[in-house]
């Protein structure tokens, strides 16, 4: 998604936080369908990418404890590298921090 607002993926899916995975799934196809560029009646490319979307971070057990904890900045296609790699523990922005406070002050 550009430079459109973010839009909360429940909402995309029309549901709740605590919805389980079959739930989930079953809604994605269904809207996936209702708004898949190839249904002359009811496709739609834009919301057929956001269901997607949607459904991609939703369906994964691990983006989506991101995304419920973070919002977006914890599933944003910039930040896989950084929760990739462990966060704030394992950045080497910090790191170098750490060497440099403890060259100055000492371990």
């Amino acid at each position: 998604m550009s430079d459109k607002p973010w839009v909360d993926h429940y909402e995309t899916l029309q549901l709740s936080p605590s919805a389980d995975p079959e739930t989930i799934e079953r809604v994605y196809r269904l809207l996936a369908k209702r708004y898949h560029p190839d249904n002359e009646r009811s496709g739609d490319f834009d919301r057929f990418n956001q269901v997607r979307q949607a459904y991609e971070v939703l369906s994964d057990k691990d983006k989506r404890a991101r995304y419920d904890q973070y919002g977006h900045a914890g599933v944003d296609a910039q930040m896989q590298d950084f929760w990739g790699h462990g966060g704030f523990q394992d950045s080497h922005a910090f790191r170098d921090f750490g060497d440099m406070f403890g060259d100055v002050f000492g371990d």
